[in-house]
């Protein structure tokens, strides 16, 4: 039995350009689930070829290109209703291996307008729980956006009743 329950899940299809006589087609989606833990956003994609997926995962440049709509809502992919994925131990960790790229992406660095008075390489501890609250709020307001009006105006299909039930509220 799987612990996985899906809140909402939304997806836009888009066909591409045929080659020759093959058909390719890629369809972005963006979901709010959880395997058991705190429900996470993540945004994926899928490409196919003659109906077959030929790629898929966390394919960033094909959605960024195909669905640019979407491009300011994915640096919250794996960011769960409560905060990013391991916030503090992966930047922190990222931080100490100088991997400051890894380690911004590990606190969705530059989401926030003030991020930008601090550099990543004197990011502490303090800093990130003092931010998190804000960052939080940003992302809430952005899934709302996402879900119900980014998403919808672009057609998107999929199962969305479980919307209410995070808590996405302001």
């Amino acid at each position: 039995m799987s612990s996985e329950k899906v809140y909402v899940r939304l997806g836009v299809k888009k066909g591409l350009p045929n080659e020759g006589r093959h058909t390719r087609s890629i369809t972005a989606i963006c979901e709010i689930h959880s395997l058991g833990q705190e429900p996470y956003f993540s945004m994926t994609a899928e490409t196919r070829w003659d109906g077959q997926v030929d790629s898929c995962g966390q394919l960033g440049e094909q959605i960024d290109e195909h669905f640019p709509q979407l491009a300011p809502f994915r640096k919250w992919h794996l960011v769960s209703v409560d905060q990013p994925m391991h916030y503090v131990a992966n930047t922190l960790y990222h931080i100490e291996c100088g991997k400051f790229d890894w380690a911004k992406t590990s606190c969705v660095y530059g989401a926030l307008p003030q991020d930008s008075e601090r550099p990543i390489e004197s990011v502490d501890k303090q800093w990130l729980l003092d931010r998190l609250p804000v960052l939080m709020a940003k992302f809430r307001a952005e899934m709302r956006d996402l879900f119900e009006n980014v998403l919808p105006a672009m057609g998107a299909e999929g199962y969305a009743d479980g919307l209410r039930d995070l808590k996405l509220a302001g």
